[in-house]
């Protein structure tokens, strides 16, 4: 009876420790992941007063970033311009600091953060049911091969890697590296391996860079005998290392008329951007309409992971809710209310290496720490 006693103790401690432990996360989490920021926003205002300067200059760059903002979460145009035409985005400010002020007579300048808050914007999307896409993506390794005069160019010489350091830090929804110049690279992974998609081989240098997901770029320049042109065939190829899985993104045979011929690679990277841009974004879809919920059970072995798990599940916009339902000694269950269906809701989480698995017994939740 005492070991039955005492079982009993620990088990209520042990949920009121988790208890606090997910209430406690919760509000940390909203605290850091509760807004959308835009930082060192430059102002240059010039009025008939330096205070109207200032207030016309502070309220068109908070116009500006909203508008953005708005653009990037929302998949449709339609949704956009409707958000945009009626909806204030001072109702959705949380705060602006400003930085480095020099006011004159009629002129202001300044660099500014802007802050806006994540949950009421969330839940405009929510309340109208507007289709919605804000999950940052995994780490992914861009490497880029190209054939423009018969020869293969992947690492000495590659003029496309310095354009993709442009779009660094440009957009906060894809995360990406490129390789370094390290000689190690040639040995791991050839023109050939692209070419031939070496599963072997690219496993090699995402293991390499610590990385699980590759996007891989081969662009070939190409005569057309029947209409008498020239083509640039590019190829976009999603890789996953955790699966081993392959996909493509974009292929298509681009005009070289169509291109800039003196600023050909900036142009066929931006075209390659917005690629990668466009397929991410439809890839994490949020559909708010009815709320499913599953309960799940995880296996405790850490509470770190914990910790980890609650931060990643409450990021995600397709969740709306997560509670502690219930525990025992070595696991604990979750109840999980989502929007859309569990397949995508699924395939969201297999980003963050959260795999959700079905079967007779249940739900089970595992996860791998990156």
């Amino acid at each position: 009876m005492k070991l039955l006693h005492n079982y009993f103790c620990l088990n209520n401690i042990l949920f009121v420790f988790f208890y606090i432990l997910f209430i406690n996360s919760y509000a940390y989490s909203n605290e850091i992941d509760g807004i959308y920021s835009f930082k060192d926003v430059y102002i240059e205002n010039e009025s008939n007063n330096s205070l109207e300067a200032k207030t016309k200059g502070i309220e068109n760059s908070i116009n500006e970033k909203f508008k953005s903002l708005i653009k990037t979460l929302t998949i449709k145009n339609i949704d956009y311009n409707f958000i945009i035409e009626n909806f204030n985005s001072d109702d959705y400010l949380k705060n602006v600091v400003l930085n480095n002020e020099i006011v004159t007579e009629k002129k202001y300048i300044a660099n500014i953060n802007i802050f806006f808050e994540r949950k009421k914007i969330i839940d405009l999307f929510r309340t109208n049911r507007i289709l919605f896409s804000d999950a940052l993506s995994p780490e992914f390794l861009f490497i880029s091969n190209y054939n423009l005069d018969g020869s293969e160019i992947l690492w000495e010489g590659n003029k496309i890697n310095s354009e993709w350091l442009k779009y660094k830090g440009t957009n906060n929804q894809i995360n990406f590296n490129i390789p370094n110049s390290n000689n190690t690279n040639k040995i791991l992974l050839s023109s050939y391996d692209i070419k031939n998609l070496n599963i072997i081989n690219l496993n090699k240098i995402l293991d390499y860079y610590k990385l699980e997901n590759l996007i891989i770029f081969n662009i070939i320049k190409e005569y057309n005998s029947e209409d008498g042109k020239i083509y640039f065939d590019l190829n976009i190829i999603y890789y996953t290392s955790s699966d081993n899985s392959l996909s493509t993104i974009y292929k298509n045979k681009i005009d070289q008329n169509n291109l800039n011929q003196d600023n050909l690679f900036n142009d066929l990277v931006f075209i390659s951007y917005n690629e990668i841009y466009n397929w991410w974004k439809n890839k994490t879809i949020t559909y708010y309409g009815a709320i499913n919920h599953e309960i799940c059970s995880y296996s405790v072995n850490d509470i770190k992971k914990i910790q980890q798990i609650k931060n990643k599940l409450i990021s995600i916009s397709q969740i709306d809710s997560i509670l502690l339902n219930s525990i025992n000694l070595n696991k604990i269950y979750l109840k999980i209310y989502y929007y859309g269906n569990f397949k995508e809701l699924n395939d969201i989480l297999r980003l963050s290496n959260i795999n959700l698995i079905k079967n007779q017994s249940g739900c089970i939740l595992n996860y791998e720490s990156a």
